[in-house]
């Protein structure tokens, strides 16, 4: 687009000869941020959280007390992220434009406000083989979906701490993955009872087949008639914001909204004014935000090779 946006740039305007003129843009997106982030409104440039491990079983008492006590779990610490557009118009652009396409352009900037957000907000799952200490950082030190999660408690990380594997999406590996994900341990290595996945995030390019998985109740994939024992058992969003084709994830949706923050620290500001010298009509948006994640036992991350 011109900038600014003047008469010469656009004479098709301010033509009455013209039946119609369209104005180019799309339905605005949802935002998705209150599906997948506890929402908070930032009160610092940095915004940090913490936790404590958890203790293990209870010790058999032989007559003197054994006194125990959780460790310091790790930190993150997440900055502040500005956004901001503006866009100039001349005065007779929008004095006498014949078709209210001007005037339509303005509404791009609340739009393209969400489709920031969305972007901000699919980095999680984006970004969740590799670091990424650009916004948040995590003393964990290793990737959302690993196989080298370690222990702040300093308990044996054998077994219940991978939360990576790289099956494509089939029923199969549906049932193992399932499985695995009953399987994480907590950092002090104990079994978290009823820690079960209940959402199916895939990019569009998989989701009819999460459909069939999840929605067929008997003979998935073959002429037995079988029950398919994972009918149900998942709700299914496909999001095209998830640009790659084959990955795809296993989400507790509880633990992912306690484990996933998104801290407002302003709302998108939108202002208008006139310039003196010029006449040019100025309009802009301001907004300011930062994000992170506390855990990493919410979601299983198939990173499909």
């Amino acid at each position: 687009m011109p900038v600014p946006m003047v008469v010469e740039g656009f004479p098709d305007v301010l033509d009455v000869r013209f039946f119609e003129i369209t104005d180019g843009s799309w339905p605005s997106e949802p935002d998705p941020v209150p599906y997948y982030f506890s929402q908070h409104e930032a009160t610092q440039r940095q915004e940090r959280w913490s936790a404590l491990t958890d203790m293990g079983p209870t010790p058999s008492f032989g007559g003197v007390l054994d006194f125990a006590a959780p460790s310091q779990g790790y930190d993150v610490v997440a900055t502040n992220q500005q956004y901001a557009q503006g866009t100039q118009v001349e005065w007779e652009l929008v004095r006498f434009d014949k078709f209210g396409i001007i005037e339509e352009r303005f509404t791009e900037l609340e739009k393209g406000t969400i489709r920031r957000r969305n972007i901000d907000c699919f980095s999680i799952f984006a970004g969740a083989f590799s670091i990424d200490t650009s916004v948040y950082n995590h003393t964990e030190a290793v990737a959302l979906c690993s196989n080298s999660h370690t222990s702040a408690s300093g308990a044996s990380t054998a077994t219940g701490f991978d939360n990576q594997e790289t099956g494509a999406l089939t029923p199969l590996q549906l049932k193992t993955s399932y499985t695995n994900f009953r399987k994480f341990r907590s950092d002090a290595n104990n079994p978290i009872d009823g820690h079960v996945p209940d959402l199916l995030l895939v990019p569009v390019d998989l989701e009819d087949r999460a459909d069939e998985i999840v929605k067929t109740v008997k003979g998935l994939d073959n002429a037995n008639e079988t029950k398919n024992v994972q009918e149900g058992r998942y709700e299914v969003k496909a999001e095209i914001r998830l640009t790659n084709t084959t990955n795809y994830f296993l989400i507790n949706k509880m633990w992912m909204k306690k484990n996933l923050h998104w801290f407002d620290s302003l709302k998108p500001k939108f202002s208008r004014v006139e310039d003196f010298s010029t006449i040019l009509a100025l309009y802009r948006v301001h907004m300011a935000y930062m994000w992170g994640y506390a855990d990493w036992r919410w979601v299983l991350g198939h990173n499909v090779s």
